[in-house]
């Protein structure tokens, strides 16, 4: 998947003004630029999940996975990882009376890179327990792949350009928020970066910035909201006059849907974002069912061990409770599947175009039939949830 967004981003360039001789035209070179990639607009969110209460592992892991945006831009920026393409975490939460506390260990992490997770996790909601409850751990693993936004430096002018714009993104929150969870707009911006004046009165703006024209509402009001601040960058300056045009690639892990005129690998993006909030529902309603399922179990325990028609409709609202908990999660898996079914279209369409796509759509096709399979599994459970209820005598 990132794999063919970052062959489709090797092929942009920049220009380079070389001045030549007085009696000559001055030398354009071409640049090729790296340090392109997608930016998850929705990393900006704190998030918001509705957990189980009372908590459990289910619901701190569900927590945890919505986390992922935050925890995955950390590993955009070269100080926070080693020189080695992959990196990954490993993250423990455990929450307890006194809050919650993150243990990070991971491979090709720097210092820096751990304490940028560790900010990204305390924006998770957790509530301390009440006094005396036991600790409730959750565990998530976060992968950074060698195809995965990260950034170089050191390439040449135009890539470090590229680089800066890219880590300075999660810092204008200001202007990604206002999208709230609507798909992003496509954006370029063109950057000329001027040659450093041979007298310091030639001394004018250093970088001139300017975006494509766009009818879009929410492209137009992005584009007012950057321009300053990507004109007050400090960006590299040489004798070369600099000219570099940036596509914003713009993803939203708070969006329900893929925008249909993104390109298609933002689209496919887009998707695995969207499925990753579906997947942290999953987790935080199985949690839920889980307390559904504890406290209908204790309820039959104290029925049978002292037999009180009183406690029958009690017993009846908590097996009610249960099963309409199972529906819960079913629906949950149900609309992970449909994002799962999107994606193996997607991946089908591209495949037909591009065989390098082969592999992510055996991919997507794997976790549809893997979808499906978990939807049965729930839907079994439910009947037999459904079997034990109390029934009314006829």
């Amino acid at each position: 998947m990132n794999r063919t967004l970052a062959c489709a981003v090797l092929a942009l360039s920049a220009c380079v003004t070389t001045p030549g001789a007085k009696s000559s035209a001055p030398v354009i070179e071409k640049q090729k630029i790296a340090n392109i990639s997608h930016f998850d607009v929705g990393s900006c969110a704190a998030p918001a999940p509705v957990l189980p209460e009372p908590l459990n592992t289910e619901g701190v892991i569900g927590a945890l996975v919505l986390a992922r945006p935050g925890v995955l831009e950390c590993f955009v920026d070269p100080k926070h990882r080693g020189p080695e393409a992959e990196a990954s975490a490993a993250v423990k939460a455990t929450v307890s009376e006194t809050g919650a506390t993150y243990e990070v260990t991971g491979t090709h992490l720097t210092p820096a890179g751990v304490a940028c997770i560790q900010a990204a996790l305390a924006r998770l909601p957790f509530k301390p327990l009440a006094k005396g409850a036991a600790a409730v751990t959750g565990a998530a693993d976060f992968r950074h792949g060698a195809t995965s936004p990260a950034v170089k430096l050191g390439i040449n002018a135009a890539s470090d350009v590229a680089g800066a714009i890219r880590l300075a993104a999660p810092a204008w929150c200001d202007c990604w928020s206002p999208l709230a969870n609507r798909p992003p707009p496509s954006l370029r911006a063109t950057i000329k970066v001027h040659a450093i004046p041979a007298a310091a009165d030639q001394a004018g703006p250093a970088t001139e910035v300017s975006f494509d024209p766009s009818t879009d509402a929410d492209a137009t009001a992005l584009s007012a909201c950057l321009q300053p601040k990507l004109s007050a960058l400090k960006l590299v300056q040489s004798s070369n006059e600099l000219t570099v045009h940036y596509p914003f690639l713009l993803v939203n892990s708070a969006a329900a849907q893929e925008s249909a005129q993104a390109q298609p690998e933002l689209q496919f993006i887009q998707l695995d974002l969207i499925r990753a909030q579906r997947a942290a529902d999953v987790a935080v309603k199985i949690g839920a069912r889980t307390n559904a399922l504890q406290t209908y179990d204790a309820l039959v325990t104290a029925y049978k061990a002292r037999p009180d028609f009183k406690l029958v409709k009690e017993l009846k609202d908590k097996c009610a409770a249960m099963v309409q908990s199972d529906e819960d999660w079913i629906a949950t898996l149900k609309s992970q599947g449909e994002v799962d079914a999107r994606s193996y279209a997607l991946a089908q369409r591209l495949k037909a175009k591009d065989p390098r796509w082969t592999e992510a759509e055996a991919a997507a096709a794997a976790q549809v039939a893997a979808s499906q399979a978990d939807v049965k599994k729930a839907e079994d459970i439910r009947t037999a949830d459904q079997a034990v209820c109390p029934k009314e005598r006829k």
